[in-house]
């Protein structure tokens, strides 16, 4: 059978290594290559989690519109609830976002080199990407970026702090945007957002023409229960709730959300650890003879010559790390999450080790 038009000359997004998950023993392993925190569920979300786990009700569908869910979130990120939604997972809202606002032929500007599942969704609806390169990636220009968005773009990605290149355009910069662009829906990603910068939320409530995207995947340790939201004025998310289906949203996912947001002290904790191991990675990598790249976030960027041989050596010692060539501009790069400082301190004996034995070389 033939798919449709766009699905059939689609070019699918490229996943990481599925090799961490065959480990003998996940303690083991240092998987560094999907900016995952290496931050085990808290006290109070375990709790909640086996007492659903063994009361119930799990026979029944999920919740399809969880109050103390909605309330949580919105109380963390300081809006009223009604401009708060939650999805499986981020990636499922960047989905339900594209399929709302994006129609067969109209265009859309990724701010690039950035994620690139969002240029899926786009294309997978019959919509145009159109990818929007500074002269330096790893620069903020402003005035650059608001001379380059197409005119009739009908919705731009700006990932905020950037993945791959930790870019952030600030709240002043960003309401720019809005105010040059008043018919261009701009969704703003930040999913790395508690590592560094400030938030877009406030926008939110003030512009008819933004979404942010959020995630509980890299600061809240809830990658495994995958659990995302939106935040926007309640006539853009009328759209989207339109397609949502809420049972998609796992009950395990909810309950964990709602015990976390209870208490976030221990994100907070976790965000300063990987501020700490960010610097103890700069000046370990640095010693080494390689060039960092610093970013906001909870990741790093390494120049190297050779991408594949450093990964290969690396996976040999259960070490997983991210290759970008699938990103323009980015062949020669690597990609490294940072976690917390005992598992910084492990990576670069290792790559210390696979130096001075002469398995990779700086050249």
């Amino acid at each position: 059978m033939q798919p449709n038009e766009f699905i059939k000359r689609l070019k699918e997004y490229p996943l990481a290594s599925h090799a961490a998950w065959e480990a003998p023993n996940p303690h083991e392993v240092l998987k560094m290559d999907w900016n995952e925190p290496d931050l085990m569920l808290p006290a109070q979300v375990k709790r909640a989690v086996i007492d659903f786990v063994e009361n119930g009700p799990t026979q029944w569908y999920p919740d399809i519109a969880n109050k103390a869910l909605l309330q949580g979130l919105a109380r963390y990120a300081g809006v009223p609830v009604d401009h708060v939604q939650y999805f499986a997972g981020e990636d499922s809202a960047l989905d339900y976002a594209v399929r709302a606002f994006v129609t067969p032929g109209d265009t859309v500007g990724l701010v690039a080199p950035t994620y690139d599942n969002f240029r899926v969704f786009v294309e997978s609806v019959g919509a145009e990407p159109v990818f929007i390169a500074l002269d330096d990636p790893f620069s903020a220009d402003i005035e650059a970026l608001i001379e380059r968005i197409p005119r009739d773009a009908k919705l731009v990605y700006l990932v905020n702090p950037n993945n791959p290149t930790g870019v952030l355009y600030s709240v002043e910069e960003v309401e720019r945007l809005l105010t040059a662009f008043p018919e261009t829906l701009f969704f703003v990603d930040e999913a790395y957002i508690e590592f560094g910068g400030a938030t877009c939320v406030p926008l939110a409530t003030r512009y008819p023409n933004i979404i942010v995207g959020r995630s509980t995947s890299k600061s809240f340790g809830l990658a495994s229960f995958r659990l995302g939201y939106l935040i926007a004025s309640p006539e853009n998310l009328v759209h989207i709730n339109k397609i949502r289906n809420g049972k998609n949203v796992s009950a395990l996912a909810q309950v964990a959300a709602v015990a976390a947001l209870r208490d976030t002290s221990y994100v907070h904790e976790y965000v300063k650890s990987v501020q700490e191991s960010r610097l103890m990675m700069q000046e370990g990598l640095t010693r080494l003879g390689y060039a960092p790249i610093m970013t906001p976030a909870n990741f790093i960027l390494l120049p190297v010559s050779d991408p594949k041989a450093l990964t290969s050596a690396l996976t040999n010692e259960r070490v997983f790390i991210r290759t970008l060539g699938h990103l323009a501009g980015m062949e020669q790069y690597v990609r490294i999450t940072v976690g917390t400082p005992e598992n910084t301190r492990r990576f670069l004996a290792i790559v210390e080790d696979l130096l001075s034995h002469g398995k990779i070389s700086l050249s």
